[in-house]
């Protein structure tokens, strides 16, 4: 198992080309193992994944007053107030919300996973306090026990988190009894 607080240990690179038409121009990362084989790639590399990503993006932020209280209801169960807003009602979880969440933690399959080498799965600690490197390996050992699974564990620099206040961490998982080798780098289709 590896953890890492620095993407920059998995090879990380910027390429500036857009993968999809947005109607913002985003950069994308791939992420390369130590050969150099292409592990990811984000944000989403299809239209469809795009679409559905801002569409959902603008119905939570119709319902909530920020994505991180969204995160944190739906996935840390943080209970949430309603708060007139701008003629409307909108959901928020307040500062001093205490989370029914017994472990304080949980892993969930990324709803937006990076575009990924057959065989690796995304998942996303969510956690209502920073954690130590041991406490995330254990507890993504207990789903994912290391004599089966190569994992990698990750949080991004600030300025590629897209949920700011909520603790999480990124996590690649790849069955090791599937045996599937990594894409071999490649040049691909931006658009």
């Amino acid at each position: 198992m590896q953890f890492t607080n620095d993407i920059t240990n998995l090879h990380f690179s910027r390429n500036l080309k857009q993968k999809v038409k947005m109607d913002e121009v985003k950069p994308y990362a791939t992420y390369r193992d130590a050969h150099g084989s292409l592990i990811a790639e984000t944000p989403c590399t299809t239209i469809e994944c795009a679409k559905t990503y801002k569409e959902n993006i603008k119905k939570t932020k119709k319902e909530w007053k920020s994505i991180d209280s969204y995160c944190k209801h739906h996935f840390l169960k943080y209970p949430y107030s309603n708060q007139n807003e701008n003629g409307g009602i909108v959901k928020y979880v307040e500062e001093n919300a205490i989370s029914t969440v017994e472990s304080g933690m949980v892993l969930e399959r990324n709803n937006y996973p990076y575009h990924l080498s057959p065989g690796i799965e995304h998942y996303v600690v969510w956690s209502v306090r920073n954690q130590s490197k041991a406490t995330y390996e254990k507890f993504v050992n207990e789903r994912f026990p290391s004599n089966a699974y190569d994992v990698i564990i990750f949080e991004n620099s600030e300025q590629n988190k897209s949920v700011k206040s909520v603790v999480h961490v990124h996590v690649f998982v790849r069955n090791k009894t599937l045996n599937l080798p990594l894409r071999p780098a490649q040049i691909v289709s931006r658009m």
